[in-house]
């Protein structure tokens, strides 16, 4: 009896470790899902799945040629609704943990009928320089022209014969006066919000911008392996949030 009592108190915390140990285990891996998920669907949906395709929403809804093959790839299970595939779905690993994959998606939205830069989504830029706009831009123009018919290199020159009216080259388009545009500091730059650059959706909204949040649940207890939005057990979560520009 003091043999037996001896081994069991060396084997419960040696019990106690390895059962610590399968726990970190399946936690470590059940992470390591999740995370490489979340890069999957993440990537795919930035990369190939164009702008006009995901509908903002929560969930987000995936549209257009090909919508069932891409929502069924990155949200198994994602059901049909609304002209659209829902990005709501679950995946399973080897081990049978079910992941929940949610994705929300809120369109980033001009709420004002005028521009107002520091409040709403705008984009600035600077007129392109007219260096054709000076005198003599013509015929220095020509003269390369003809220059380079006869087999030579023309050579840019500032002053001289070549250049009686000191055009200025393209490539140093400074303050050059009677030019209308000009390209420098000094140049007021044009402000356009999205109103300007995009289209509106089937709802009269303008937006060029997409916040994705995308929420992956699981639960490491055994018995709530199939019910990954279950708050009981061992309940897990993972959120990842980025953004999806119009580049089309």
């Amino acid at each position: 009896m003091m043999a037996m009592l001896v081994l069991a108190t060396a084997l419960i915390p040696i019990f106690g470790v390895l059962t610590r140990d399968v726990k970190d285990t399946d936690l470590l891996a059940a992470n390591s899902f999740a995370i490489d998920r979340a890069r999957f669907v993440l990537n795919s949906l930035l990369d190939n799945l164009p702008f006009s395709a995901l509908v903002p929403g929560n969930p987000a809804m995936i549209t257009g040629p090909g919508a069932a093959t891409f929502a069924a790839a990155l949200f198994p299970g994602s059901v049909l609704a609304a002209g659209g595939y829902s990005c709501n779905g679950v995946a399973s690993d080897g081990r049978g943990i079910h992941y929940s994959i949610y994705l929300r998606s809120d369109p980033i939205l001009d709420s004002t009928a005028a521009i107002q830069p520091g409040s709403e989504l705008t984009f600035s830029f600077f007129r392109n320089p007219h260096p054709e706009e000076q005198l003599g831009w013509a015929s220095l123009t020509a003269d390369a022209a003809h220059v380079e018919s006869l087999g030579q290199p023309s050579m840019y020159q500032k002053t001289g014969p070549a250049n009686p009216r000191n055009v200025v080259s393209p490539y140093r388009y400074f303050g050059i006066p009677g030019a209308v545009q000009v390209w420098g500091p000094a140049t007021t730059p044009i402000v356009v919000d999205q109103r300007r650059l995009a289209r509106p959706d089937s709802m009269g909204r303008y937006y060029l911008m997409q916040r994705l949040v995308l929420q992956i649940r699981w639960n490491l207890a055994s018995s709530e392996y199939r019910r990954p939005e279950s708050n009981t057990g061992r309940p897990q979560r993972l959120h990842v949030v980025t953004y999806k520009a119009n580049l089309d």
